[in-house]
């Protein structure tokens, strides 16, 4: 009986020790002390149609740049809809598993069945696989951008799913390609996010891509970045003027940090308001040639480069950007 009592009691201080040391393992992993922050870098507040824009992101803890952070960079029209959705991983990553991840993403007839080529004026279809590797329930934001190849954004949408511990399952995102579209390689961009960035959502995973071509195979998409920066063209036509608003999210182990940036964009060389850069713009730059600040009729607006007269630079400006197009936001 005595050795009974000695063998619980050693075993009851020895369950006592592993409770403390999970205990202390737990507090440490789920509220972490560590700070984490994210910067999101462009290299200007303005852009003009058809320019290229950047998006550097800079992932800190406790002061010490991270290579392993995964961030999620949501780029908004001024109405709010999603134009760019991208998630860049500021190193290489070694391979884990990851609490929800996409485990396949391919394009597919309106019946699952792979294929790559589409027409323009016509349906293509998004297959995803997506599997909840965690013992809990995850509501998951499912992050589909596609880009053309001429790196203007085509589409960006999110797919809102709820999945059990452990379930795998399948989607089926159907999309119309407009006949404006480009021709050649598009790339498809997707991920897993707990929520949408601007609403403190964080990625699960990191990005998984593909391709398919609209009526060609050429030209090929343009390269993008590795780590850490993504970058698209604003379209020459029809784009959207005003302010959009970058979220940004990251995350590393269980640590996230949020930010926010916007930039406009404008329409250079349309002097008379009319959203469009053509004939009637140029003529008035040339009526107004030669005129200064301390010129009677001076209109600031032909200046395009401000420099307080109007010469051949601004006649190279609105010629340069002449057929462009914008329009107001919806």
């Amino acid at each position: 009986m005595k050795h009974a009592k000695i063998t619980f009691a050693r075993k009851t201080a020895t369950l006592a020790i592993l409770a403390i040391f999970l205990y202390s393992f737990t507090i440490k992993y789920c509220n972490p002390t560590s700070t984490l922050t994210l910067v999101l870098n462009i290299d200007k507040t303005t852009y003009n149609v058809g320019d290229t824009i950047t998006i550097s992101s800079i992932v800190t803890k406790d002061g010490t740049q991270l290579t392993d952070a995964l961030v999620a960079i949501e780029v908004d029209f001024p109405n709010g809809d999603p134009y760019v959705i991208r998630t860049v991983q500021t190193g290489e990553i070694q391979q884990q598993t990851w609490f929800v991840e996409i485990k396949t993403l391919y394009t597919c007839d309106s019946y699952g069945n792979p294929q790559n080529l589409f027409k323009k004026g016509k349906y293509m279809y998004i297959a995803l696989g997506i599997k909840n590797n965690s013992p809990s329930p995850r509501n998951v934001q499912i992050p589909i951008y596609i880009q053309f190849s001429n790196n203007v954004p085509f589409k960006a949408l999110y797919h809102p799913l709820s999945l059990e511990p452990g379930q795998e399952a399948q989607i089926m995102v159907s999309l119309e390609i407009p006949s404006n579209a480009v021709s050649g390689e598009a790339t498809i961009f997707s991920s897993a996010y707990s929520d949408l960035p601007e609403n403190l959502g964080a990625p699960y995973c990191p990005e998984r891509k593909t391709s398919f071509y609209i009526e060609t195979t050429y030209p090929p998409a343009q390269q993008q970045s590795q780590f850490s920066n993504i970058s698209f063209n604003l379209p020459k036509t029809n784009c959207v003027l005003g302010t959009y608003i970058i979220y940004g999210s990251a995350t590393q182990q269980l640590n996230v940090a949020i930010t926010t940036k916007t930039f406009n964009v404008i329409l250079v060389g349309d002097i008379n308001g009319d959203l469009i850069v053509e004939t009637r713009d140029v003529s008035i730059v040339c009526r107004n040639y030669g005129k200064t600040e301390s010129s009677p009729g001076w209109n600031p607006t032909i200046d395009l480069n401000n420099d307080g007269i109007i010469d051949t630079r601004d006649v190279s400006i609105v010629c340069k950007n002449y057929g462009k197009s914008g329009i107001l936001p919806s």
